[in-house]
């Protein structure tokens, strides 16, 4: 009788835990991210040629029995690469990510959902190129590719340090009800283009000609 009293506690513990480990189960707040779960992307920058390609490959995961988004990333087989966690921010009733590359500085920020496109502003720490604001939006085509940009913010104008970039237009820096920062100024633009690929995963990190880019192409971006 006391085995079966044991067993029958162990089988309720167990339960829980099995049904969290469903990989079918993701949080409802992350659920505009499905589509893109469980695949390999190939972005192309908008300025990628034969002779310089630019190729950024990213793989999406479920993560944390679905409480939690991965994303990994790398461009140029590993010349810059970085993780996001993508969790939803009950305090702030808003989904939080948090992005760490291989150039050592790091970034956090929240996504604006709007059906099938967000919008996400971040705060970035510890940018060698001064970059301390990004804002990037995303959607996803009725094909089922997906498109990015990325405007990237300083205190002061500085070179592009994008792997692709476009000058921004000659015009007034943005009023301060629409910048990431009163103070800050546009200095680059970041744009791709993703696609499925056959690719397992993103290629290994290499150590050597490290690249120091602003931001992530997905904010993941």
């Amino acid at each position: 009788m006391r085995r079966l009293t044991i067993a029958l506690l162990l089988l309720l513990s167990l339960t829980p835990s099995t049904r969290a480990e469903d990989p079918t189960t993701l949080n409802d707040h992350l659920k505009v991210f499905a589509p893109l779960l469980g695949k390999t992307w190939k972005g192309t920058f908008s300025d990628s040629t034969p002779e310089k390609p630019m190729i950024d490959i990213a793989r999406w995961e479920r993560a944390m029995n679905g409480q939690a988004i991965r994303c990994l990333h790398s461009v140029n087989e590993g010349i810059y690469a970085g993780e996001t966690i993508i969790m939803w921010d009950p305090k702030q009733q808003k989904i939080a990510y948090w992005y760490f590359t291989t150039a050592g500085f790091f970034t956090q920020g929240t996504f604006e959902i709007k059906e099938n496109a967000w919008t996400a502003i971040e705060e970035v720490t510890g940018n060698a190129n001064g970059i301390t604001k990004v804002r990037s939006t995303a959607i996803i085509n009725p094909d089922g590719s997906f498109q990015t940009k990325a405007e990237f913010y300083a205190k002061t104008p500085g070179p592009p340090a994008t792997p692709s970039t476009t000058p921004p237009p000659k015009t007034t820096p943005p009023s301060s009800s629409n910048n990431p920062r009163s103070a800050d100024i546009p200095v680059c633009v970041s744009l791709e283009t993703f696609h499925l690929t056959t690719t397992q995963r993103p290629q290994s990190l290499k150590p050597r000609n490290q690249r120091s880019f602003p931001s992530p192409s997905v904010p993941l971006w």
